[in-house]
């Protein structure tokens, strides 16, 4: 069974304290920008960034598969969202970074996509 954090063969695993900051970091710095996104979008952008969410069965609107896990309707939406994406982020991230990577990608397209075949009129 290959290492998740990289250690091969001989190779010296890197400790719990080190692959707890990374992950901490790591999803520190998604959940930062996700905040700063929404508070800028917020306070200078009159919320002109929303509109480049997931627009239901629009060709014009399926770009937005792509942006939606960083735009949000406002900071409840956000708040919402912040809670379950630290904590199985951090869930995920125990099994490694390139792990929490594919499946952060997964969920993105595969719900984006979903939301945007699914999806009623916003």
């Amino acid at each position: 069974m290959t290492d998740p954090y990289g250690a091969g063969d001989g190779e010296r695993r890197p400790s719990l304290t080190y692959r707890l900051v990374v992950t901490v970091l790591t999803l520190g710095a998604v959940l930062a920008a996700m905040w700063v996104i929404e508070i800028l979008d917020t306070a200078v952008l009159d919320h002109r960034l929303e509109g480049g969410g997931i627009h239901p069965r629009r060709l014009d609107g399926i770009d937005g598969i792509l942006w939606a896990p960083i735009l949000h309707g406002g900071f409840t939406h956000l708040l919402s969202n912040t809670v379950p994406f630290a904590v199985l982020g951090l869930l995920v991230m125990g099994h490694g970074r390139t792990t929490w990577w594919k499946v952060t990608c997964l969920v993105t397209f595969a719900g984006g996509g979903l939301v945007w075949l699914l999806g009623g009129a916003g």
